[in-house]
């Protein structure tokens, strides 16, 4: 086959059915990947792709041709042996050349020099051909050459070898013309890795790299992601420093602020637009010194006078969100302050759920979440070890969850979005934006958390249906922090009896159900998989809908108990070693058992799970959490500690064991 494809290299057909069949063979076969591996197809790969990069611009089929040989270049570079190779035989020049080139005929569905420069947060939706971040006719070749650079350069050691100054200029020249969100994302991956090396680092910050940057989060202010990867960018070049200067020019600016003068507003927007860039970056309080205190007070004389400029308002949001997802303390301050009145109480009340308010509500909606009180997402309840009783932790009810209950059109228009979203039909042209949709969850469910009110409130306008349709229209197994958000949104809402009544009607007990019976099994073996959290939420839900004397019969139809005893029976097969190399096990163990206990309070369901050998199930998992813990359960050991041990089995009226 690999003779076939270099005898058929010009015919993009062939070879681009015979390259996937190739790359599958490499990873089935050691054989196979030997042999694609070798220096001689490597050597062959490269060549064939400058060639093919030489006549791309005019031949169509040649782009095509050079793309394939990238991707196929940067799936083998994934074995060592294979990256040194395509090194050593000119991988990285053939990328840089790529992007260089690509650079210099105006980037990926380029951005234009007003969208470079304007230090202005990019508020148009995605999805408008007028947005800067609207993919037109992407350059699939230099997004691959991207993709391989990273690929190829690794190693910290590796890139400081290969990469030159030439190539950095290069990629923040692609990166100041390119729209292509994901392609930036790359480029920051290679960004990053320069900043690596001092000297690329400092030609960086010598060269505007930091204002490059900065442009594309203010192009991509959404975009938690490339925000993330910009900070540690920011981060490697000393960013930190620059923020008590900055600060100082915002209290400036702050004294001087005429709402009515434009120029005044301008020079406030870009101030607050260019701290909150720096705001990407983790605190340092050493560099930082009082800067948050002093920009909390900037923005309670400034945001309230602002709010009737899109822009300016943005800017400043985005500064104080980033302040406080960066700093629990700073949260706590800001809410605190007559900020937190201001979101609680107007500015989440000024959300409106049209398509052209996409981007200005999601920064809204970020800013609220980022305020909300940090309370647990299980909170620990405590047992009483002579009764075996459970005595719940209580909410906060902090003032800042009773504003935004008792304003009825935040809870209105957040609520409208899980609507619209809960019985949008397939197809339909006005979508609820997920990432907008992802926000409006993540704070009803932290307000859920902190406050009863919020609950009753949420719930008078449908919110536990609402979120119970949107459960069941997710697959069981997506995997995604929008699913773990609604699922812990669930939980608080069927803690109130018609939320509750509105979830069962919805079937939200088999979708939940559903979320832990159909868990991978290797996801079981990866504290850091996204599915392993869904399931432990998953699971944590059960538990606090079972927690009440009202019918109970959905959980007997779908069956719950069940995957959580099949969860603890694969569990226990770990062994006791695993308990104590796996934190993560006790955590789904505690979890399994909490939900179990709680239906046990059903005397339907605890016949369902002793029928299941729930007994023994039970024995077997404290028998291996006592070993872990170095107790024999038949040895005398102190009476608190065992309590604390046995509370997630026997922590019910009717014990499992």
């Amino acid at each position: 086959m690999i003779e076939l494809l270099t005898q058929n290299k010009e015919n993009p057909e062939v070879s681009g059915e015979l390259m996937p069949i190739l790359l599958s063979l490499s990873e089935a076969s050691p054989n196979a990947a030997e042999k694609l591996g070798s220096r001689d197809f490597i050597k062959m790969l490269i060549r064939d792709t400058k060639n093919n990069f030489k006549l791309g611009s005019e031949d169509p089929e040649a782009a095509k041709r050079a793309e394939q040989n990238l991707k196929c270049l940067q799936k083998l570079a994934k074995n060592p042996e294979n990256t040194t190779k395509i090194l050593e035989e000119g991988g990285a020049d053939i990328c840089a050349n790529i992007i260089s080139k690509k650079a210099r005929e105006g980037g990926i569905s380029g951005a234009s020099e007003e969208d470079v420069q304007n230090a202005e947060v990019n508020l148009i939706p995605d999805d408008d051909e007028e947005a800067p971040g609207y993919v037109d006719d992407s350059d699939d070749v230099a997004q691959a050459s991207v993709e391989m650079m990273n690929e190829i350069l690794q190693d910290k050691e590796a890139a400081a070898k290969y990469l030159t100054t030439n190539d950095i200029r290069s990629a923040l020249a692609l990166l100041s013309k390119t729209n292509d969100a994901n392609t930036c994302d790359n480029l920051f991956d290679l960004i990053e890795k320069a900043a690596d090396d001092k000297s690329l680092s400092e030609f960086m910050a010598d060269n505007g790299g930091m204002d490059q940057i900065m442009a594309v989060c203010n192009r991509f202010p959404n975009r938690k992601n490339l925000q993330k990867k910009a900070g540690e960018i920011f981060k490697k070049m000393g960013a930190n420093e620059y923020i008590p200067g900055v600060t100082d020019q915002l209290q400036e600016l702050t004294e001087g602020f005429k709402a009515d003068d434009e120029d005044s507003r301008q020079a406030l927007n870009s101030c607050a637009l260019y701290l909150g860039n720096l705001m990407n970056t983790e605190k340092s309080a050493e560099a930082e010194g009082d800067s948050d205190d002093k920009i909390i007070k900037c923005l309670e004389k400034t945001l309230p006078h602002s709010l009737d400029d899109p822009q300016l308002a943005a800017s400043q949001l985005l500064l104080l969100q980033k302040m406080a997802n960066r700093d629990p303390e700073t949260a706590k301050k800001i809410r605190e302050s007559s900020l937190g009145d201001l979101i609680s109480k107007q500015i989440l009340g000024m959300l409106e759920n049209v398509p052209e308010n996409v981007k200005i509500n999601q920064i809204i909606l970020d800013s609220a979440e980022s305020l909300n009180t940090r309370f647990p997402k299980n909170a620990p309840s405590v047992i009483d070890g002579k009764t075996g009783d459970e005595i719940k932790a209580k909410k906060p009810e902090d003032q800042y969850a009773k504003n935004v209950a008792s304003n009825e059109e935040a809870i209105k228009e957040m609520t409208s979005i899980l609507e619209q979203a809960a019985n949008q039909e397939e197809g339909s042209p006005n979508k609820v934006n997920k990432d907008v949709l992802e926000s409006a969850i993540g704070v009803l469910e932290n307000l859920a958390r902190c406050s009863d009110d919020c609950v009753d409130a949420i719930n008078k306008r449908n919110g536990a249906r609402n979120a119970a349709k949107l459960l069941n229209s997710t697959s069981p197994t997506e995997g995604t922090t929008y699913q773990h958000k609604l699922l812990g949104l669930i939980s608080q809402l069927g803690q109130n009896k018609d939320g509750y009544n509105d979830i069962c009607e919805e079937n939200g007990i088999e979708a939940a159900t559903s979320v832990v019976e159909k868990i991978p099994m290797e996801a079981l073996e990866d504290p850091d998989c996204q599915t392993l959290k869904n399931m432990n939420a998953a699971l944590r839900l059960l538990g606090d809908l079972a927690d009440n004397d009202w019918d109970h019969s959905k959980f007997i139809d779908a069956n719950s108990h069940k995957p959580c005893l099949e969860i603890l029976d694969t569990i226990q097969e770990a062994g006791t070693e695993a308990f104590v190399e796996a934190d993560y096990l006790n955590e789904i163990v505690k979890n399994s058992m909490r939900a179990l206990k709680r239906m046990a309070r059903d005397p339907a369901l605890a016949r369902a799970i002793m029928k299941s050998g729930g007994d023994k199930t039970g024995k077997t998992i404290l028998g291996r959490m006592s070993g872990a813990t170095g107790k024999n359960p038949h040895e005398e050991v102190d009476p608190e500690a065992l309590a604390k041990l046995e509370g997630d089995l026997n922590g019910a009226k009717d014990p499992l064991c």
